[in-house]
C-alpha cells in the first residue's frame, strides 16, 4: 500500500511539473496537447498499478490519514507541501527551485557546449 501510495505522490509531481518542461501554459497549442497526452498516459499508468496493487483496499484512494501530522493528506497536497519546503542551500531557495529550468540556466549550458 505505501507503494501504491508513493505512485501516486510521484503521478502528482510529473502532472504539477508536465507544463513547466513542456511548455503548456498556451491553451489551444500543440504543447498543451502535449501535455494532455503525457497526463492522460499518467491517468493510464495508475490504472495499470492499481491493477497490479496486491493490497486492493489502497487503490483509488486519494486520502490519507497522516498521524504525525494529525491530518487527513492527499498526493497533491504532499507534492505541495515538499515543493515549497526550503532546501539547505545557503539562499534557502525552495526545492522547486531545483526542478525549474530556466532560460538563462538553458543559455549557460548552451555555452559550455558551443566551444
Amino acid at each position: 500500500s505505501s507503494s501504491y501510495r508513493q505512485i501516486q505522490v510521484d503521478v502528482e509531481f510529473l502532472r504539477f511539473m508536465l507544463p513547466h518542461y513542456i511548455g503548456g501554459s498556451t491553451s489551444g497549442s500543440s504543447s498543451s496537447s502535449n501535455v494532455e497526452s503525457l497526463g492522460n498516459l499518467l491517468d493510464e499508468l495508475m490504472l495499470n498499478v492499481g491493477e497490479r496493487c496486491m493490497d486492493a483496499e489502497c487503490v483509488g484512494v486519494t486520502e490519507y490519514y497522516d498521524e504525525s501530522r494529525r491530518q487527513v493528506m492527499t498526493p497533491l497536497g504532499i507534492v505541495m507541501g515538499y515543493l515549497v519546503e526550503e532546501n539547505d542551500i545557503p539562499g534557502g531557495s525552495s526545492v522547486l527551485e531545483q526542478f525549474l529550468i530556466r532560460e538563462e540556466n538553458v543559455e549557460e549550458e548552451g555555452a559550455l557546449f558551443d566551444t
